[in-house]
């Protein structure tokens, strides 16, 4: 299933290899871009679940998650990783 599933991504050796380098690259950065992107979150009210109490754990979460996107090479556990993270934003019915 997930050999299937990157191939129809074009996710190959090539792309993990400059994931790992971007992940390099966005580390020092990778704060302040969630900062910027949960302010803008804020501003837009889109969830009654991002409040400024779940704010500072969901920075948390979302740092973490794109380090493992960037560090994954596409295993199984990230797989099961983002299918619980999706379907926890289709339990509360967040918008993609």
């Amino acid at each position: 299933m997930i050999a299937k599933l990157l191939k129809f991504m074009q996710i190959d050796d090539a792309t993990k290899a400059s994931a790992a380098t971007l992940s390099a690259l966005l580390a020092p950065r990778i704060d302040g871009i969630i900062d910027q992107f949960y302010n803008k979150v804020q501003d837009f009210d889109i969830s009654p679940h991002v409040t400024s109490q779940t704010v500072v754990a969901l920075k948390v979460r979302q740092k973490q998650h794109w380090i493992e996107l960037f560090r994954s090479q596409f295993e199984e556990d990230y797989l099961r990783n983002v299918r619980r993270i999706a379907m926890r934003h289709r339990d509360i019915e967040l918008s993609p």
